[in-house]
């Protein structure tokens, strides 16, 4: 730990990296400025400002306090539709935390905890923990930090609290106590987001004002940090290979780090076939996974990955001695190595220890077993090889040290699933011999009538044929635009057009399709395709979804990949689309990023992949950007409009509620005319609303909560000026509602008249 002296050097020189004095660190200052507004429109809003889905959608996207990596790709979009979550972070800014550090720490956590657990329950995919976090620290800028980063986040600790343990957030808190006990107390949110920012500069930086005990600095690995003796797995429950590739023990701690929030396999799939220069097929990288969780690291359960008890371990220490003691424990070959070299300390031939482990273990009749042992020790820190003579270093004699007396061997019969046949194919893998057939339309169309989700949805057999043939007849610009009504199944067809293909094509859809919502905040591509991170030393690239699809897509032509951009109006298409119009335009290359070499496994530029069909869902409306001839030039756009109420309602299973069908389908006759009209998505709800409420299945009512149900989502949409339309039909919908006796709807109906007669002007929100 460091102490107070040694902590308010670092903080002077943190001051003069603030001040824009350190050219490498110049980013500073401006993320600091950015980091403070955002965080004070977070906070600065009303309560009824704060509950709005677009400040919801600002505190779960709050990237200028830190971006979050491949964590910001996850989908919060469950969770904004929920109004609990907006109480709850309502809620955190109110709550009075304990003067006591420690005591306010846990809480905290506690608070962290709790909401996380709600969130899970919540989102039926992947769990947005980095996004949560972020959050926290952006509601509670004076007792957090902005290091979401697990690792990160620890080494900080290590470096301001002594002998501390506890969750993410409490550590957090606790350091943020520390820094106020050395540095004196925050006055303003600027010193909050100085504090916050040094925590992660610490990070980075902090080692260099510890104490040194060695000359060197150094750590220098003489024996394993445990001495508990080594439980070698008997022969029979060993595994008897594990190949070995460059960088391999480094890949498999960066496995163990992605899965600390949880991740679903084909996620990390995906991840790992991006990382950094590894150029991994995503065979290979299923492989690293499988063996990652086979030297006990991972652990699986509702269907995501996640750090065992030992895989924490180990990204809590620079050391492997977690990753050496399993490795030595629960694979044939590394103990009975590491015993031979500890009685020959001038060390062996690389042959004849091969030989002596053949001769332990005869099916291993190949070379590649023994020697990918020998690889791993070696890579390990445990072995030297010296041209041809393998010796075992200091750090290896504390492990050989450990070994019981009598070292198990597998039975000659034994049979390992993963042999050295399936070894790490390090080059890309090469693109398909044959084309995917692409499915016609009748095929599609079958397929869409025998799905049971997809028969749901109200089709015009034009519209759906249109889109067939838009996406095929320019294979450049595969681009659909899918505008129209909010809730009338724009985002529902483009993705289960995609199901229909790959299920036809015998296509694994996780790996073909990327749903993307849009951001109103994409004022750049970095949004949409991903962007380096600033903070890293190293070049570090974070590839976003749509990103990692169009690089699948990249590496097989012959098959169709599919991207649907939802909302995608929310943002300026123009800005954050740009490098992608330009390629579809030119056919040529496309641009990913500046830098001339490949970053985390993102090549700088590809061609532009003609089998990536692109659809984007928009909705028209004050809340969202026009197009501009650039985009609309590209674009092959269909208009979904008309809604047919009459035939939604003969698709759903047990009609019982007429008298709710009738009013539905008068209300949207009277709204239609002035453009008001709702979608299939708003008549679905009404009378999931009063199904809910029939808990006899009886087929009635009352007029009450129908009154409720009409009066919350259908008449929200009305708004206009004055024009006889409109007064018309506030007129017809205040009769039908007087008839089914909505007496609230009626009163709302009758005050946004008069509003209308008095101003010119009416909407339901005023």
């Amino acid at each position: 730990m460091l102490t107070d002296s040694q902590l308010k050097r670092a903080w002077a020189r943190f001051q003069a990296v603030c001040a824009g004095k350190v050219e490498a660190e110049s980013f500073y200052p401006a993320w600091q400025s950015r980091y403070a507004a955002q965080t004070q429109s977070i906070l600065a809003a009303s309560d009824d400002v704060f509950r709005t889905r677009a400040h919801q959608e600002l505190l779960w996207s709050a990237r200028d306090i830190t971006p979050v990596g491949p964590g910001d790709g996850v989908s919060v979009e469950e969770l904004l539709t929920d109004d609990t979550f907006a109480e709850r972070f309502a809620s955190l800014r109110r709550r009075a935390w304990p003067a006591d550090a420690d005591a306010r720490a846990k809480q905290i956590q506690a608070a962290h905890d709790e909401l996380a657990e709600a969130v899970r329950s919540a989102v039926s995919k992947r769990m947005p923990a980095a996004r949560l976090k972020r959050a926290f620290a952006a509601l509670l800028p004076r007792e957090l930090t902005c290091v979401i980063a697990y690792k990160p986040n620890l080494k900080t600790a290590a470096l301001l609290l002594d002998g501390e343990a506890g969750g993410h957030l409490s550590l957090q808190a606790r350091q943020r106590a520390r820094l106020r006990e050395a540095l004196g107390p925050e006055r303003t949110l600027e010193d909050d987001v100085r504090r916050a920012t040094f925590c992660w500069w610490l990070s980075v930086h902090g080692d260099e004002f510890r104490t040194k005990n060695a000359a060197s600095g150094e750590r220098v690995s003489s024996a394993p940090d445990k001495t508990e003796p080594l439980a070698v797995w008997p022969g029979t429950k060993q595994f008897t290979s594990i190949p070995w590739f460059g960088g391999l023990s480094r890949t498999v701690r960066w496995v163990t780090q992605q899965t600390i929030d949880g991740i679903p396999r084909e996620d990390l799939i995906d991840a790992l076939v991006g990382l950094e220069n590894r150029n991994l097929s995503p065979k290979s990288a299923r492989s690293v996974i499988r063996r990652t969780k086979r030297i006990g690291l991972l652990v699986e359960r509702d269907q995501q990955l996640w750090p065992s008890d030992a895989g924490k371990e180990l990204l809590e220490d620079e050391q492997n001695d977690v990753l050496v003691r399993n490795l030595i424990e629960r694979f044939f070959g590394f103990a009975h190595a590491l015993r031979h070299l500890s009685t020959h300390q001038d060390g062996v031939d690389a042959v004849d220890l091969r030989t002596a482990l053949q001769k332990l273990y005869p099916p291993w009749g190949s070379s590649f077993p023994p020697d990918h042992v020998r690889k791993w020790l070696t890579d390990l820190g445990l072995v030297e090889k010296e041209k041809q003579c393998v010796s075992i270093t200091a750090y290896g004699e504390g492990w050989a040290a450990l070994l019981p007396d009598k070292l198990p061997t597998p039975p000659v019969a034994s049979v390992d699933d993963e042999s050295e046949a399936d070894e790490l194919e390090t080059e890309p893998e090469a693109a398909p011999a044959t084309v995917v057939r692409f499915p016609d339309f009748p095929a599609i169309q079958r397929w869409f009538a025998a799905d049971e989700q997809a028969r749901q949805l109200v089709l015009d057999p034009v519209q759906m044929r249109s889109l067939h043939v838009a996406w095929q007849c320019q294979p450049a610009k595969r681009f659909v635009i899918l505008a129209g009504l909010s809730g009338t199944g724009k985002t529902a067809l483009a993705i289960h057009y995609a199901r229909a293909v790959c299920a036809l094509a015998s296509l694994d859809l996780k790996r073909h399709l990327a749903v993307v919502p849009v951001s109103p905040d994409w004022r750049d591509p970095s949004g949409l395709l991903g962007y380096f991170n600033a903070l890293h030393a190293d070049p570090t690239f974070h590839a976003e979804p749509a990103l990692r699809l169009l690089l699948r897509a990249s590496r097989d032509p012959g098959a169709p990949y599919f991207l649907v951009l939802d909302e995608m109006n929310l943002a300026r298409v123009e800005r954050y689309f740009a490098p992608m119009l330009s390629a579809m335009e030119t056919k040529g290359e496309f641009v990913v990023h500046a830098n001339p070499d490949v970053v985390n496994g993102v090549p700088p530029k590809i061609l532009w992949p003609r089998n990536l069909y692109i659809a984007g869902t928009v909705n028209m409306d004050e809340t969202t950007h026009s197009f501009s001839d650039k985009v609309i030039d590209r674009a092959f756009t269909l208009e979904f409009w008309e809604v047919d109420l009459a035939a939604f309602f003969e698709r759903r299973a047990g009609r019982r509620y007429a008298r709710v069908e009738q009013l539905l389908l008068t209300l949207y006759a009277h709204l239609r005319p002035i453009r008001r009209h709702f979608g299939y998505r708003t008549a679905r709800e009404v009378l999931e609303f009063v199904e809910a409420l029939d808990e006899t299945g009886s087929g009635r009512v009352a007029s009450p909560f129908l009154d409720q149900v009409i009066f919350s989502r259908v008449l929200p949409r009305i708004r206009g000026d004055e024009s006889p339309e409109l007064f018309e039909a506030l007129n017809k919908l205040t009769a039908s509602c007087k008839a089914n006796e909505l007496s609230r709807c009626v009163a709302k109906l009758r005050d946004m008249h008069a509003r209308l007669k008095r101003s010119g002007v009416t909407k339901f929100f005023s």
